[in-house]
This record gives structure tokens, C-alpha cells and sequence, in this order.
């Protein structure tokens, strides 16, 4: 999961929806306080390593083009399942936002005016002396609610 976060970081630092394997290998070992620079057998990480890290992922290296070269490289629209399914959300980028809290903001905003999926105005928010939902019944309420 650090693999993925410092490299959702990498890509937020950049507009290029494309990364050369040696840039994003310059990067990751340049990073301090990771296992990037030396990895298990205490040598850096390789392009064959990275690839085999990102496998996990189902993630692959392709051919990309990078003005008159093509080179291995990462797209970063091969990473967005990634990032959304093994990431929390990332506060600094709002556009990577997920989960039940945004899902109720979404909600909230179209309330207002809203219609039903059949072209219907959505019915009116039940009162006091409607039905209760809860299943509540009348000996469950006080005097002023009966």
C-alpha cells in the first residue's frame, strides 16, 4: 500500500497522464524514510522489481511515447482502481474523495427540488401526525402527538 500512496503522490505533483519507469524509479528512491533506495537484498529497486510490485495491482508497464522517444512507462488511468480500492481518500485532492461521507453530501445537494426516477416530484417528508416509519405505534406517544 506505501507503493501506491507514493506514487498516487507522484502523479499529483504532475499533469502527465504518463510516467517513464525511470522517472517514477528516480522518484520512489529519492524518497526518504522508505524501502525504495534498498529493498530486501539491499540493492535499489529495479524496473523488473517495480513491475513485479505493481502485478499485485494488476498493473502493467507499457510502450508510451514521450515527445520522439517511447520508452516502458505507467499510465496513470491504470492506477485509479488502485488507488480507490486500496487507498483511504486523499484529503489534499478532494477529486479522489470516496466513501459513505461523500455519497450523503452528493445526496443532500440534489434534495432540494428533486425528482423521482419516474418523473415524479418525490413525495412530501412524513408530519408528526402521519405514519411513523419507526413503527411506532399510538401508546408509544405522548398526549400532544396523538
Amino acid at each position: 500500500m506505501r507503493l501506491l500512496a507514493d506514487l498516487r503522490d507522484l502523479f499529483a505533483t504532475t499533469t502527465a497522464d504518463r510516467l517513464a519507469t525511470a522517472a517514477i524509479i528516480r522518484h520512489l528512491t529519492a524518497l526518504e524514510d522508505r524501502p525504495w533506495a534498498d529493498d530486501a537484498q539491499s540493492d535499489p529497486l529495479t524496473p523488473r522489481h517495480l513491475a513485479t510490485l505493481l502485478e499485485e495491482f494488476r498493473i502493467k508497464a507499457k510502450q508510451i511515447r514521450q515527445g520522439a522517444d517511447t520508452r516502458k512507462g505507467y499510465i496513470r488511468a491504470d492506477f485509479t482502481d488502485a488507488f480507490r480500492r486500496y487507498l483511504p481518500p486523499d484529503p489534499e485532492h478532494p477529486k479522489h474523495r470516496n466513501g459513505a461521507a461523500e455519497l450523503a453530501i452528493q445526496r443532500e445537494r440534489r434534495r432540494p427540488g428533486a425528482v423521482s426516477g419516474r418523473g415524479q416530484p418525490p413525495s412530501p417528508e412524513p408530519t408528526r401526525n402521519g405514519s411513523s416509519v419507526s413503527g411506532a405505534n399510538d401508546e408509544d406517544r405522548g398526549p400532544k402527538e396523538r
